[in-house]
């Protein structure tokens, strides 16, 4: 065999489900061999009989519950907490126009690092810090706001209570913070986006929750059992994706 043809049998090409349909819609291949085909995939996948993946980096090398994963998670946290807790606390001192140069700074610098991360063969660190930006639209969106001086209702207050308070003035944030993550999640297949995510969908439906009963104020149980449908929507949504 030819250098050239070893060469390409060692190339890696990936095609997703919806590339083997296409195939078979174009008459590559038939329907039939289409399915057998994933079908074939699929089980190679869970008994772990494909061919190994072609080496990455040793750090993410292994997968699952590991130091390594923790320490990564751990810091993602800590990035976003103390951002929102740190700016949210220095409003005084740094004003809106100083929190947004800030924010818009500090995710410029994380969607960056992510993106070479992520080009480099880290994909879990790359993604983590991209989910970072992320959560700080909702600050970002704030400060926006603030300096327009303009709100869906009253001036909602603080920063901080946006994680306290049920308040319609919050639906910009959340909204906002929603399609961020689904623009993200176009660009970046990271599970963990989908965190943020579900996180303002939740906060969004409490929000919203008074208008649907048509009070200004709920109860507990009124806002429990809000958080339990959203909750099985969310579960139904995860389950229908998976």
């Amino acid at each position: 065999m030819s250098t050239s043809s070893n060469s390409q049998s060692n190339r890696e090409l990936l095609l997703t489900y919806a590339d083997i349909q296409r195939a078979a819609a174009e008459g590559v291949i038939s329907a039939s061999d289409a399915e057998r085909l994933v079908e074939w995939g699929y089980a190679q996948r869970f008994n772990r009989l494909l061919v190994p993946e072609p080496m990455m980096p040793a750090p993410e090398q292994s997968k699952g519950l590991n130091a390594v994963t923790v320490a990564y998670y751990f810091g993602a946290m800590l990035m976003i907490s103390a951002c929102a807790w740190f700016l949210g606390s220095k409003w005084d001192a740094l004003g809106n126009a100083g929190i947004f140069t800030t924010a818009v700074v500090y995710m410029l610098i994380a969607l960056g690092v992510g993106r070479i991360l992520r080009a480099k063969g880290y994909p879990v660190g790359g993604g983590l810090l991209i989910t970072v930006v992320v959560c700080l639209i909702p600050l970002l969106t704030y400060t926006i706001e603030a300096m327009l001086g303009i709100w869906p209702g009253d001036d909602p207050g603080a920063y901080e209570n946006y994680y306290l308070w049920i308040n319609g003035s919050w639906i910009v944030m959340e909204l906002a913070t929603i399609a961020a993550a689904l623009l993200a999640l176009r660009f970046v297949r990271f599970g963990f986006l989908t965190a943020p995510l579900a996180f303002s969908f939740w906060f969004f439906s409490m929000d919203i929750a008074e208008w649907i009963y048509g009070r200004a104020y709920l109860s507990t149980q009124e806002r429990a059992w809000t958080s339990v449908v959203v909750g099985l929507i969310t579960l139904a949504v995860g389950y229908g994706l998976e």
